[in-house]
């Protein structure tokens, strides 16, 4: 049997390195040093001791809940992520099981996850294409994502239709008067298909349907690990030179922390801009002007994830499934009705 031992001296490091790696303390540890370690683990199948006890069993009872992002950070306090997995986590203990979140940066510590914890299932949050493709070649249990825009057949996902919800958000603007439109979205982590590009797709298609055009200055981009970038975009929008009478944002929390900066700078909302936001988290809707928002069910969503994932686990062999949820506009006091 594989040990600890020999998996550091054929990687040429200690074996507290090691243990750092296949507990996910990797901080300290260089990225060429995690590969290696990784590469020799999936090589020679090393599994850790408690799941090697794990494995005797049936069933580990333990579902993965991944969240794809940058280490280091806690991705719970987007309230998107924690009201998703708090559902989830009431919809596993109900069967009986148990949830192990993982917070991970690349498609080498997914598979490294789920292999060495011998989990019965996974509901992910944030997977690119790309990684959804290697992790389905790569883990063969039964596996939900939510959100995903894919090339890679026969997966299990659930969604909502974010280019309508783009749609929605413009024709809402063209109805109260605005012509002059921008958007704000996070940053992608990869250059690929995902919900915020589809949300803005759907905004400047409803837009180009009535002859307008929005321009590329008007569109902007926050990082969600840099708080200086909203800075700038407030700043743009604060000076009043863009124009931009109302802006579409891609998340409640993004336009609500865009409102509190701009509020600071004298800004007033709607009478200086009118927003738009996406999900209808419980704060849009109690905040000093509330938030007119593209609304999504959330808990819904995770109950629905967590129902098909069951299925996978109780079903062998069933067919895989792509479940779209229903989404609305909410109308509330943040969008100003402009004379047409």
């Amino acid at each position: 049997m594989v040990t600890l031992k020999d998996i550091a001296g054929e990687a040429g490091v200690s074996a507290a390195t090691v243990s750092n790696v296949v507990n996910g303390n990797i901080s300290k540890v260089s990225k060429a040093n995690i590969i290696r370690i990784n590469k020799i683990i999936r090589d020679r199948q090393y599994i850790p001791n408690s799941s090697a006890r794990t494995l005797a069993a049936k069933s580990s009872h333990i579902i993965a809940g991944i969240l794809v992002g940058k280490s280091g950070r806690n991705m719970l306090k987007d309230p998107y992520n924690a009201e998703f997995f708090g559902e989830v986590v009431s919809a596993v203990q109900e069967r009986g099981y148990y949830l192990m979140i993982r917070y991970v940066d690349s498609y080498e510590e997914v598979v490294h996850s789920l292999r060495s914890w011998n989990v019965d299932g996974a509901v992910f949050i944030g997977t690119t294409g790309t990684y959804i493709k290697k992790i389905r070649e790569a883990v063969k249990i039964p596996l939900v994502f939510t959100d995903s825009y894919t090339g890679t057949e026969n997966i299990n996902n659930v969604g909502i239709d974010d280019f309508r919800g783009g749609v929605l958000a413009a024709e809402f603007f063209l109805r109260r008067g605005h012509r002059n439109l921008g958007f704000l979205g996070y940053v992608p982590l990869r250059r690929e298909k995902n919900v915020v590009t589809e949300r803005l797709d759907g905004f400047r298609s409803a837009l180009l349907k009535q002859g307008i055009v929005m321009e590329e200055k008007h569109i902007f981009w926050a990082d969600s690990y840099s708080p200086d970038h909203l800075a700038k975009v407030a700043a743009v929008l604060a000076s009043g030179k863009s124009g931009i009478s109302g802006l579409f944002v891609s998340a409640d929390i993004l336009a609500i922390s865009l409102m509190e900066v701009l509020s600071k700078q004298g800004v007033r909302f709607p009478d200086d801009i009118s927003l738009i936001g996406f999900d209808d988290l419980p704060i849009a809707a109690n905040i000093r002007v509330p938030l007119s928002t593209i609304r999504q069910d959330v808990a819904g969503k995770a109950r629905i994830a967590v129902d098909l994932l069951f299925r996978q686990i109780e079903k062998k062999n069933i067919p895989p499934e792509n479940i779209m949820t229903e989404l609305s506009l909410v109308e509330r006091e943040s969008v100003k009705v402009k004379n047409l």
